[in-house]
């Protein structure tokens, strides 16, 4: 994935936010491809959706998240 500044393989908290703010389609399907095997990937994504808003993205992304993982609920 390559956003702004970042030139990442990794989902970082800044690649995460990039992607949610700025991805296209293929940049949520290889980030929601990995989440739902990366437990931790997830939990990070649910922490960036509370701490940036992002309308449209935030809820779309924190309602996949919970899909894959609704044991995450309370941590949404």
């Amino acid at each position: 994935m390559q956003h702004r500044h970042l030139d990442t393989n990794e989902w970082t908290l800044a690649a995460i936010d990039s992607a949610l703010e700025y991805g296209d389609l293929a940049d949520w399907r290889e980030l929601f491809t990995r989440a739902r095997s990366d437990r931790e990937l997830a939990r990070r994504i649910l922490r960036i959706c509370h701490g940036h808003y992002i309308e449209g993205s935030t809820p779309m992304a924190r309602g996949l998240v919970l899909k894959l993982w609704p044991e995450l609920a309370g941590e949404a």
